[in-house]
């Protein structure tokens, strides 16, 4: 988002419109249409949906409110320095701010025990932004650059960065990112892509540059900035480019490329626009990532949209930073969400990953002489319907373990019928994995867990479960070796009941 910090105050001024204003008619495809949310917000900047199924929203004013529909914003934190960003991970929130990441703990309705993880992170003409969760278990943050185009000496401005949920290790991820404003991954995939603001002072009134565009942020990427640029006239990298990663979008110039979320199998952009004038932005873009690759205006009408975010009936959630209202955008005619019926039909919409956290229930237990370790799958989305059975496999920290989830041999699944039911938000199912015959002599820990579903029409996705997450290795050389994983279930009880 192309915001001076000194000028910030000015445009709170000038471009504002009075809180409760009437609506404005957004307009989007036909197919589609458009209702209010929530209102009454001041410069919101990022939202998420908490594990009790509240929406969680920052302002850049320095606070952390809820948004609720029909009702004035609940304040549940306050003093922060430019909230730019927050996510989710389990019941812990992540906070970006000025030069630091921050983290509260939910504690029934409240944010507790907030603790500073990250200081003296460089900002300047831009700050730290977007903090996502990855599938790996790290959060990725956004930290923009200090400057329009000059040579940052700090290697974590300009920049994506990756650490661990308790703040340390570090790392740059990729290079040469302006202001990586907006960070999403691909739903069921670990693929992350950003959106980034480009320089100021490229092009002219009448052939502006250069083009805001989305990468697709890969591990010591290094994408240009500031010896390199994407041109919006030749939809092609100019300047000095050897060994920088070309861009998946390139996007209106001055648009101020935003907020990030993949909806309805695309990705989408808010385009924030400019301070004082229309000429470019204010708009949401689709980007059909192919093949073939293609941008289209998706919805007009905004102030300064800037936030993203898809709510629990599967619609689309865009906060405008200019008027304080969440928008929200639905496909007309969509069906209700229901339940599952006994013939298997799906009336519920399916799962995503996005939608749930994994967590073990307790330690191992030993219900047969077995070891037994079962998890959670918490909703936090929309209610949804799980099919079928998990896949497992098991991680340590120097990769894949040499022992894996097959049907036949020793490790298999158990052929029993799959479950089919509907997990709604706030409640649970669960999975029980069994450790058969273990030597206790030759331990090892997964580090992770990842459970999948089988490929239908219906959905496909998986999930990963917290690194505290242990089970016994027994090691590829005990014949005694097996695991079985039992249906979802709606309650411990019932999946404990197969062991």
């Amino acid at each position: 988002m192309r915001i001076s910090i000194s000028l910030a105050a000015l445009v709170a001024v000038l471009l504002v419109p009075a809180a409760g204003a009437p609506p404005v008619k957004i307009t989007v495809p036909a197919g589609y249409k458009v209702s209010t949310f929530a209102t009454g917000l001041q410069h919101p900047t990022a939202m998420a949906w908490g594990p009790d199924g509240r929406l969680y929203v920052t302002e850049d004013t320095g606070l952390v409110v809820v948004a609720r529909p029909g009702r004035k914003p609940l304040t549940v934190a306050a003093g922060l320095r430019t909230p730019l960003g927050l996510a989710w991970r389990g019941q812990e929130l992540y906070v970006s701010e000025q030069g630091r990441l921050g983290r509260y703990t939910l504690a029934g309705t409240k944010l507790t025990a907030r603790k500073i993880l990250v200081r003296g992170l460089p900002f300047g003409l831009h700050q730290q932004d977007t903090v996502a969760v990855g599938p790996d278990d790290r959060l990725y943050l956004g930290s923009g650059s200090t400057c329009d185009a000059c040579r940052d000496k700090n290697p974590r401005s300009a920049a994506v960065l990756s650490l661990k949920p308790d703040g340390t290790d570090v790392r740059v991820v990729a290079r040469g990112l302006r202001n990586p404003f907006g960070l999403a991954f691909r739903t069921g995939t670990d693929k992350l892509y950003a959106s980034v603001n480009g320089q100021d002072e490229l092009g002219t009134k009448a052939k502006p540059e250069p083009a805001e565009m989305v990468v697709r942020v890969q591990k010591g990427g290094f994408y240009g900035w500031p010896r390199c640029w994407p041109s919006y006239a030749k939809k092609t990298l100019a300047g000095r480019c050897r060994g920088v990663t070309p861009p998946v979008a390139y996007l209106e110039p001055h648009s101020s490329a935003d907020g990030l979320a993949f909806w309805r199998g695309d990705l989408f952009v808010a385009l924030w626009g400019q301070y004082l004038s229309n000429a470019h932005g204010r708009k949401l873009v689709r980007i059909h990532l192919g093949p073939p690759k293609r941008v289209t205006t998706f919805a007009r009408g905004f102030d300064h949209p800037l936030a993203l975010v898809v709510d629990k009936g599967g619609a689309l959630l865009v906060a405008d930073w200019g008027r304080g209202v969440i928008y929200r955008i639905s496909a007309a005619g969509a069906s209700a969400v229901g339940s599952v019926a006994d013939s298997g039909a799906t009336v519920a919409a399916p799962c995503r990953s996005s939608n749930f956290s994994v967590d073990p229930t307790g330690p191992i237990s030993e219900p047969t002489g077995q070891h037994t370790l079962t998890f959670t799958l918490r909703n936090h989305g929309t209610a949804c319907s799980l099919f079928g059975y998990p896949r497992v496999a098991f991680f340590d920290r120097t990769g894949k373990l040499p022992f894996g989830i097959w049907h036949g041999g020793d490790q298999v699944v158990t052929p029993r019928r799959p479950a089919r039911l509907v997990i709604r938000p706030g409640r649970a199912a669960y999975v029980a994995l069994n450790k058969y015959r273990c030597d206790l002599g030759n331990v090892r820990a997964a580090r992770t867990v990842r459970l999948g579903f089988p490929r239908t029409v219906r959905q496909s996705f998986a999930i990963t479960v917290r690194p505290r997450g242990w089970i016994q290795y027994c090691g590829r050389d005990d014949p005694g070796s097996g695991i079985t994983v039992s249906p979802f279930e709606p309650s411990l009880r019932a999946a404990m009941r197969h062991w």
